[in-house]
């Protein structure tokens, strides 16, 4: 049986976001795939892999999809730094609920490679956070 509450248990569910919202070229995406819709999974590895510092730091975190939230939580309830690059991930919360439904602005190649490129930050902060330490 999986224990679903450890820091890497809550890694591997951000990498496998990360992994579906990088599945597509984007340069050859289908009519029936949205950019919104892969954006959220980056906001997903990012929100995950923020739990897994909490969880591994014994932080009881926030049921939220609010980056900013989740990273003050990181900062007010343990020593750790993050960093500016990091702290970016403020910038796809956006991604977790308002783009995920129609009428939503249309979002560029750059708009999700950016997001992409911030959640692959962020996971691998966490995952030097948790490797460093174990």
């Amino acid at each position: 049986m999986v224990d679903e509450f450890t820091p890497e248990h809550w890694l591997k569910r951000a990498k496998s976001n990360y992994i579906l919202g990088s599945t597509y070229n984007v340069d050859n995406l289908p009519e029936e795939i949205f950019l919104e819709d892969l954006c959220f999974e980056f906001q997903q590895c990012a929100e995950k892999s923020i739990k897994a510092v909490l969880v591994y730091n014994g932080v009881e975190f926030p049921w939220t999809h609010n980056i900013n939230e989740l990273l003050n939580s990181v900062l007010d309830n343990t020593t750790i730094e993050i960093p500016a690059e990091v702290k970016k991930a403020t910038q796809l919360t956006k991604y977790a609920v308002r783009s995920r439904y129609p009428h939503w602005n249309i979002i560029t190649k750059e708009e999700f490679i950016k997001a992409q490129n911030i959640a692959e930050t962020v996971y691998n902060w966490a995952k030097q956070i948790i490797e460093m330490k174990s």
